[in-house]
């Protein structure tokens, strides 16, 4: 049995890493081109030795706002708050806002496979290795819709680091946050060209089962009972999309 170095195993981390982002992108641009508008907040820092990963604020459909940012982030923040009273005194707070950091991340990615789900498109995914500190975020194969393939993992690879790129010019240093509006140009034009199917194909989906936030329904005044049935965790999402 080959025991690999340090070196190697942080060289794994940072291609699992990498890949997270670029899926992220290409799931971004496709949803872009659907008619998903998207926040983004600024990186604190710069990604060095990965590319980078987006932290999305908030998220619309038809100018709609998508109910998903209050609970994922109220899931966090608890879960944040129970890993530091039971922490030893000697536990190290940047590792538990890592963990904070790679919830986040999974369950927002997840919900977003979700959503697409609920669209009628079939995301084919692989098994991740299980953590039993931090939640998986799901590994994308390919993208159906129907019969037709929209995204396999060649054209996630290439749509996403070239979508990656460009949202990352489009931050400037004076504004905090970045509106990807849908139909953005360059997202439709990177998914048209690397597929052969119409635009007509993508967007002609039925959009009754998305969880629509009406800007006069005010947050939960109650906590969140993230144990009921509506919202499921074990895989990795919380899923409340009825």
């Amino acid at each position: 049995m080959t025991i690999k170095t340090n070196e190697e195993l942080n060289e794994i981390k940072r291609h699992s890493k990498s890949y997270e982002a670029i899926q992220q992108s290409a799931v971004i641009a496709l949803m872009n081109s659907i008619g998903f508008t998207f926040e983004f907040r600024r990186p604190e820092r710069a990604a060095l030795k990965t590319i980078q990963y987006f932290y999305i604020q908030q998220l619309f459909y038809f100018d709609e706002k998508v109910d998903f940012e209050y609970s994922i982030d109220k899931f966090c923040e608890d879960q944040l708050a129970i890993e530091l009273q039971a922490a030893h005194q000697s536990a190290c707070k940047k590792t538990l806002k890592r963990r904070k950091d790679l919830n986040r991340a999974a369950l927002t990615f997840n919900y977003l496979i979700k959503l697409l789900e609920s669209l009628g498109y079939f995301v084919s995914t692989r098994p991740t290795k299980s953590s039993k500190k931090t939640l998986q975020m799901l590994k994308v194969v390919d993208i159906r819709l129907g019969n037709e393939l929209l995204l396999n993992k060649e054209s996630v690879d290439i749509i996403g680091k070239e979508i990656n790129k460009y949202i990352l010019s489009l931050f400037t240093k004076n504004e905090r946050n970045l509106t990807l509006k849908k139909f953005d140009a360059k997202c439709n034009e990177v998914i048209l060209f690397n597929n052969s199917f119409t635009k007509e194909k993508i967007i002609n989906v039925s959009n009754t089962n998305l969880p629509i936030y009406y800007n006069d329904i005010k947050q939960p005044s109650e906590s969140i009972n993230f144990n009921n049935v509506d919202l499921i965790l074990e895989n990795g999402f919380i899923q409340n999309i009825d």
